[in-house]
């Protein structure tokens, strides 16, 4: 992994198509605003409200976005509270998930390397395998729809 602050960690992440990280432009653009808060240890805890006021975007696209980049496991989020009453989210970027899908540095250890595949399965671009690849996209469509 370059990055050791957070300033080449957001520049890593604008360089890189949002495409390749699994994301929207507009999650992306949530990842940087939410990166933007972040520490030298890639933590930060952002209210929903304060990424809405600083990105434009409303506090329900801000919320969507966020399960989104949860799911793609760039993110992990915990909620944080005070007593019975909830402050904002605790965030951590996921340092390898993020290598794996900008450098294509694999994050999993117990998976099969592609050349031992017995089953002849399709590799997706997820890291999982799938009988072919109209199984891995009906997979991410079923997902879309649950996460609307």
């Amino acid at each position: 992994m370059s990055y050791k602050t957070q300033f080449e960690l957001s520049q890593l992440i604008t360089r890189t198509p949002p495409k390749q990280l699994g994301l929207t432009p507009t999650n992306k653009s949530i990842l940087l605003h939410i990166v933007s808060f972040m520490n030298s240890s890639f933590e930060c805890y952002p209210s929903v409200k304060k990424i809405s006021d600083i990105s434009g975007y409303g506090e329900a696209t801000i919320n969507r976005g966020i399960k989104e980049i949860v799911y793609c496991k760039l993110l992990t989020k915990k909620n944080r509270s005070n007593g019975h009453i909830k402050t904002s989210n605790f965030y951590s970027l996921n340092k390898k998930e993020l290598a794996y899908r900008v450098y294509g540095e694999s994050t999993t250890v117990n998976k099969p390397k592609e050349e031992n595949n017995s089953k002849k399965e399709y590799l997706a671009e997820d890291g999982n395998y799938y009988k072919s690849p109209a199984e891995y996209y009906i997979h991410k469509r079923n997902i879309n729809e649950i996460l609307k």
